[in-house]
C-alpha cells in the first residue's frame, strides 16, 4: 500500500483515575516535615538523611512520614491488635497500675501497651516491604495500595481493520517510576473509534517514593505531578506504526481517596517501529 492509502491511528487519553486508594493502617500516622530535603532525596533516607523532621520527638520517624506510637513511647509503626485482658483485675482492665504482667499479646515480639499490642521493633526494609506486598494485592497489614486507569480513545481514520497491539505505559510520581499500565490488544473498525482502559498498580514504586505518597496525601496536596509515558504498536493494511503517548498530569489529594485531576497535557506521535519492537504476531 501508498503512503496516502494509510492515514496514523488517533490516539486521545481521557483521563487517568487512581481506581482504588487504601490506607488501612492511616491511624497513627502523619506526615514529616521535608521542606528541607532535596529533590533526589525527597525523604531523607539516603545522602540527605536528618532532614525529614517529626512534629513530635517521641514519635518514630520513617523518612516522608511519622508514626505516633501507642502510650507516646518511640516504636515502629506495626500493627495494633488487643491483648487478651482475660486476667485483669475490675479494678485495672488494662493491667497500667498494679498487676503490669497480666495481659498477654498474641505475638512474643509485640510490645505491649495496657490494653493493645504493638509489633516491635520493625526496620525500615520490612516496613517497606509490607507497603510492597499491600500494593501487589497480598493480604498484608501496611498502609497503602493503588490501581491506576487511563482511559484511551482510539480512533481509525483508515478504510481497513486496524489493530493495537498490547503495549505498556510506564506512570511516575513527581518524576520517579512507580509503575506500568498494560494497554490491551484491540481491533478496531473502519472509519471506527473506540474507547479502552489501560490498567496498573504503583508496585514498582521504590520504597522512599511510597514513603511520599503518603506524605502528599496526609498532607493535602492541591497539585502532584504525575506523569504517563509510553507507546503502543498499530498496524493497518499491513504497515507497522508505532504512536508515543506522553502525558503531565496534575492531581488533587486533598480529598483522599478520592483524587482529582486538576490539569492535564498529552502529546502524541508516530514513529517507525523497530526490529526488536515488531510484535510477535506479525
Amino acid at each position: 500500500p501508498t503512503d496516502e492509502a494509510f492515514h496514523s491511528m488517533e490516539y486521545e487519553v481521557e483521563q487517568l483515575d487512581v481506581e482504588t486508594v487504601d490506607i488501612p493502617g492511616l491511624g497513627g500516622l502523619v506526615p514529616a516535615d521535608i521542606s528541607a530535603c532535596p529533590a533526589i532525596d525527597h525523604c531523607g533516607l539516603g545522602s540527605a538523611k536528618g532532614c525529614s523532621v517529626c512534629p513530635g520527638e517521641e514519635m518514630w520517624n520513617v523518612g516522608c512520614i511519622c508514626h505516633n506510637p501507642v502510650g507516646g513511647k518511640g516504636g515502629a509503626p506495626g500493627p495494633v491488635v488487643s491483648a487478651d485482658t482475660s486476667a485483669f483485675p475490675r479494678t485495672d482492665k488494662c493491667g497500667l497500675l498494679f498487676d503490669n504482667d497480666c495481659a498477654k499479646c498474641p505475638e512474643s515480639s509485640m510490645i505491649r501497651h495496657g490494653c493493645f499490642c504493638e509489633e516491635h521493633p520493625l526496620s525500615l526494609d520490612t516496613l517497606t516491604d509490607g507497603f510492597k506486598d499491600l500494593v501487589k494485592g497480598l493480604s498484608d497489614p501496611n498502609p497503602i495500595q493503588m490501581g491506576l486507569e487511563v482511559k484511551l480513545v482510539i480512533k481509525n481514520p483508515n478504510a481497513f481493520v486496524a489493530q493495537q497491539y498490547p503495549g505498556a505505559i510506564s506512570a511516575t510520581y513527581r518524576g520517579h517510576h512507580i509503575g506500568k499500565l498494560l494497554v490491551p490488544a484491540v481491533r478496531i473498525e473502519p472509519f471506527d473509534s473506540t474507547r479502552e482502559a489501560a490498567t496498573g498498580d504503583i508496585s514498582e514504586a521504590p520504597p522512599a517514593i511510597m514513603h511520599l505518597i503518603i506524605n502528599d496525601m496526609l498532607r493535602g496536596q492541591a497539585a502532584v505531578p504525575v506523569g504517563l509515558h509510553g507507546h503502543v504498536i498499530t498496524e493497518c493494511r499491513g504497515r507497522l506504526e508505532r504512536v508515543n503517548i506522553e502525558c503531565d498530569i496534575s492531581m488533587d489529594l486533598r480529598d483522599t481517596p478520592t483524587l482529582k485531576t486538576v490539569s492535564q497535557d498529552c502529546r502524541y506521535s508516530t514513529g517507525r517501529v523497530t526490529d526488536s519492537e515488531r510484535p510477535i504476531a506479525v
